[in-house]
């Protein structure tokens, strides 16, 4: 959220740590650069494709020709409308458009010089940048809650590079490092609604199928969805308004031998959960990314405090050719040696997003629900129907909406805002009196609990009073001349500290006694002044007048010790 419950700005960053190892003393590593990207909801492509995701400005002198220095986003609404090229964006230190992050003319910005000091074979340094997410212009191009963000390290004498046919990615590249989790909570004890957990996820399509059988080519893509413990038999959709769902299911039956996919309208598929994993084959397409909505509905017989963890990866083929001679390793490079091409394929795993689903009170959850709500009404109001997240986002927010109900709420009166619920509903009696509560428990509480500390000071003030005293004073035993002055001189100081104390704590009670009193009037209550306890100056004054006696009595009684 923008704006914390006292309607404070909250910021986010994210911070990369990177290493560099080798010996003390080694040439240094110059220019290493740092690249974030936040990908504009959960995907499990975040394998390196620098022509789109990873789309970099190229050097063009010097050591830098030809390599990366500062990141672009994968694309732009002025020459696509649609949205299909926006895929990531950047994010900076400096400032909104990083002018001076690669430069080098701002301390610490994302390009460092890297040396190893004397004594020791590697050394960390950290790069950041400022998530702004809330910016209006950021935040109508976001599908989802929850987004995958990538660091990238660029650095000249290691260039990222895909060869081999192997491709980067977090997963097998030291130079990438993401995180891509998504928690969406579900409530309890209502149901069907607040069961009902979405998350938009971004997905670009299969690559052309090849129509060669044999070589894994003639595979689609494929999600590869890991139900982990999620209870067997839920229901899990995915909505694609871009793909018909038919064409998913007729890829399907001609890939597997059998599978659990239905389809529930023209563009959402649906199956049942398993005790292991269920394959969707990923259809071909051209110039586009798929945007969807993936979606698990739990049983009612989820309770307050599980956990359930999903796994989504996609599983793609790896084609690698090689020349080998056909009479054997030893005669392979004999001249005249008859040669055939022999294509060695296989499926592995190009990414992967997980879905976090915690179980929690109905009561706990709504307030951050209505400010989830509020969000996607003011991101529908500003994004094109046009855009491609823009079905996406509708039934999103429709599911919001429900879950908002289900937890006690009225999503009806949530109003569109940036802000949350909260602030973007300033206008609204209801919301206003339930925000005014809030406030007004948590500053009643904060008086209990300065009220309990001010007890206990006093309670420890007068034992400490009495040992010191006893010293000071020899009541329990005759005791040297120099130990009773010294005695008499801690029981000033700490007499003094307890006071100090004491003024703090009355303070502290006076300021949330004002705050609750100042509450109550919009609330239509007088428990804080009908008790007349607002800020009981008289009680304060007996105390004060009490350590101020303790204060002048220990002065006099070192006065006479000396």
């Amino acid at each position: 959220m923008p704006l914390n419950g006292s309607g404070q700005q909250n910021f986010n960053f994210a911070i990369a740590r990177v290493r560099l190892q080798g010996a003390a003393g080694s040439a240094p590593a110059n220019n290493v650069r740092v690249f974030f990207r936040l990908f504009v909801a959960e995907s499990c492509d975040t394998d390196f494709q620098p022509s789109t995701t990873y789309k970099s400005q190229q050097g063009t002198s010097g050591p830098d020709a030809g390599k990366p220095v500062f990141p672009q986003a994968s694309g732009t609404g002025f020459t696509d409308p649609a949205g299909y090229s926006i895929q990531t964006l950047p994010f900076f230190a400096t400032d909104a458009n990083g002018t001076h992050d690669y430069d080098g003319t701002v301390a610490n910005a994302n390009i460092r010089t890297i040396s190893i000091p004397a004594g020791r074979d590697k050394v960390w340094t950290y790069f950041g940048c400022f998530l702004d997410v809330y910016d209006s212009s950021n935040q109508s191009l976001f599908g989802g809650t929850h987004h995958c963000i990538v660091a990238e390290i660029a650095y000249d004498d290691a260039p990222i590079q895909n060869s081999g046919g192997v491709t980067e990615s977090p997963s097998n590249s030291d130079k990438l490092a993401q995180r891509n989790l998504q928690i969406t909570s579900s409530g309890n004890p209502h149901y069907p609604e607040t069961h009902i957990v979405p998350q938009a996820f971004d997905l670009r399509p299969s690559p052309p199928i090849n129509s060669q059988a044999g070589q894994l080519l003639n595979y689609p893509d494929e999600l590869m969805v890991d139900w982990g413990n999620v209870p067997v038999g839920s229901v899990a959709s995915i909505y694609w308004p871009d793909v018909p769902a038919q064409d998913v299911l007729d890829l399907a039956s001609k890939v597997y031998g059998a599978h659990l996919l239905t389809a529930s309208d023209a563009h959402t598929l649906k199956c049942k959960t398993t005790r292991g994993v269920t394959y969707i084959p990923i259809p071909p397409a051209s110039g586009k990314n798929f945007a969807g909505l993936f979606t698990v509905d739990l049983p009612n017989t989820v309770t307050v405090g599980q956990e359930f963890n999903i796994t989504v990866r996609r599983i793609s083929s790896r084609g690698h050719s090689q020349l080998q001679a056909a009479a054997g390793r030893q005669n392979a490079f004999v001249a005249g040696a008859k040669q055939k091409n022999v294509m060695r394929n296989w499926r592995y795993v190009t990414g992967t997003f997980q879905v976090k689903v915690p179980v929690g009170s109905d009561e706990a959850l709504l307030g951050p629900e209505e400010n989830t709500l509020a969000i996607l009404k003011w991101r529908l109001q500003h994004m094109s129907p046009a855009y491609r997240w823009y079905p996406v986002l509708k039934r999103y927010a429709g599911y919001v909406a429900g879950r908002v109900d289900g937890f006690g709420g009225d999503s009806d009166s949530v109003k569109p805002g940036l802000g949350g619920a909260r602030p973007g509903d300033e206008g609204d009696p209801a919301q206003r009196k339930l925000a005014c509560a809030y406030e007004y428990a948590e500053a009643s509480k904060n008086r209990r609990h300065y009220s309990n500390l001010r007890f206990a000071l006093l309670a420890l003030f007068l034992a400490v009073m009495g040992c010191l005293a006893a010293v000071a004073f020899g009541i329990i035993a005759p005791v040297a001349a120099g130990t009773v002055f010294w005695a008499r001189v801690v029981g000033l100081l700490f007499t003094v500290i307890f006071f100090a104390f004491e003024i703090l704590y009355d303070r502290c009670l006076c300021h949330f006694g004002r705050e609750a009193t100042a509450i109550e009037e919009l609330l239509g209550c007088r428990r804080v002044r009908s008790r007349e306890c607002e800020c009981p100056r008289g009680i304060f004054y007996v105390t004060w007048a009490m350590y101020i006696i303790v204060i002048v009595f220990w002065l006099i009684s070192i006065y006479l010790a000396v």
